[in-house]
């Protein structure tokens, strides 16, 4: 994650750049240049939005110059973006057009089974999809580029840089009807049915005295509560649901999570750094390069607003947001290469480069929390299974060779090989 406040130019190399920029640069290179002043600053802020549906974006940006003792230079740049959510979506036909297949009752109070009266508040009613949207974002860089140069011919290096984000997504809307749902008993409570729905008024502890037990109506009506928590068990008009067969939309037998829907979220945490140092100078002709990086991504992956059916089913609970796992990647190179330039009498200068490379790749997956991955998991994105999970590295060497020559001003000659 580089700040566009750092990047001085941007070089699209040819074929060949290997005698410029290593054994990465072969097959050619768009290379980013981070500015190198010891002096000066700037600073930026834009913001906007869009004029309707949200979209509220700010960008601020401050790069700084300073001298490194007498001979070097350190430039920092600082980054921070925000970007939110907008909803490009028209009304939604599943809650506005009669014609629609599964929506025959529309017209005389309910869709789909559903109450024309609970789809109208359906969150962004009519508006209720928001997936073609942008997603929310908030961004937070920095870079820092040195170098200090002992001589003419010697040159120290180093630059670095990290990144934080996060993001959210919307995901496809999940309707009332399709709601998750817990089947419940079909019969009332009583002495000889213990796990049935409520009936009676409330009394001092919320239940009727035959539906005591060991649940409360502490939970607002239609939210499912944390595992452990009281109200565990409790059906959308509050009643007691614990066994037995499901029930409609609007019968006592049926417990809803989102009684109005809901509007699941994809979000990741990110954090993304990495680091170079190197060291120039020139033997007898050949310029010289060494150089070692690190690099660092790792991924956490979320579903927020959310539920796991499954686990509702047969639990009665389910967590809301939801722990996926986490993708994590790193590198780390070691690289040394060598140009120098002869004089063959010809157009341009016969160059060779020659280098080598070392380099270790880690990849690895975290399995997402229990909730999650229960079953088909939860809604909209699922946690990633233990089977899922592992670590994995690998170790690559290379070396290659690099000669390029131009007989005459309009014709380049360039060949290349790796191994």
């Amino acid at each position: 994650l580089i700040p566009q406040a750092a990047i001085d130019h941007v070089e699209v190399l040819l074929d060949g750049a290997a005698a410029q920029y290593g054994t990465d640069a072969i097959a050619g290179v768009v290379n980013f240049i981070l500015k190198k002043k010891s002096s000066g600053g700037s600073f930026s802020a834009t913001g906007g939005r869009n004029y309707d549906r949200g979209g509220e974006t700010y960008d601020f940006s401050y790069n700084m110059g300073l001298p490194l003792f007498d001979k070097g230079f350190v430039n920092v740049t600082l980054d921070k973006q925000y970007h939110n959510y907008t909803q490009q979506g028209g009304a939604d036909a599943r809650v506005t057009d009669t014609s629609v297949v599964g929506n025959p009752l529309l017209t005389s109070g309910s869709s789909g089974g559903v109450p024309v009266s609970v789809l109208q508040q359906m969150a962004g009613y009519p508006r209720i999809n928001p997936i073609n949207g942008d997603a929310q974002y908030n961004l937070t860089m920095a870079t820092v580029n040195a170098g200090y140069d002992f001589s003419d011919n010697v040159q120290l290096y180093g630059f670095g840089t990290w990144g934080h984000r996060v993001g959210k997504a919307y995901e496809n809307v999940r309707m009332p009807g399709q709601n998750i749902a817990s089947p419940g008993s079909s019969q009332p409570c009583s002495a000889t049915n213990p796990n049935g729905y409520a009936t009676g008024s409330d009394t001092a502890d919320g239940l009727s005295p035959s539906c005591t037990g060991t649940f409360a109506l502490a939970t607002p009506t239609g939210f499912a509560p944390a595992p452990g928590q009281p109200g565990a068990g409790l059906n959308s008009q509050g009643q007691i649901i614990s066994s037995g067969n499901k029930g409609s939309y609007t019968s006592p037998g049926e417990l809803l999570m989102y009684p109005f829907g809901f509007r699941p979220k994809e979000a990741i945490k990110e954090d993304d750094y990495q680091y170079n140092m190197g060291l120039k100078f020139n033997v007898m002709g050949w310029d010289i390069d060494t150089n070692v990086g690190y690099g660092k991504d790792i991924d956490n992956i979320y579903t927020l607003d959310s539920g796991n059916r499954s686990l509702f089913i047969d639990t009665h609970t389910s967590p809301t947001n939801f722990y996926d796992g986490t993708f994590t990647a790193a590198q780390f190179t070691g690289t040394i290469d060598a140009s120098h330039q002869f004089n063959v009498g010809m157009a341009s200068p016969l160059t060779v480069a020659i280098g080598a490379e070392a380099r270790e790749d880690y990849y690895a997956i975290t399995a997402g929390d229990a909730a999650s991955r229960y079953k088909e998991g939860s809604q909209s994105f699922p946690g990633f299974q233990p089977t899922d999970a592992g670590k994995h590295t690998r170790k690559n060497y290379a070396v290659y060779l690099d000669l390029a020559l131009a007989p005459i001003e309009a014709l380049q000659l360039d060949i290349a090989g790796r191994a």
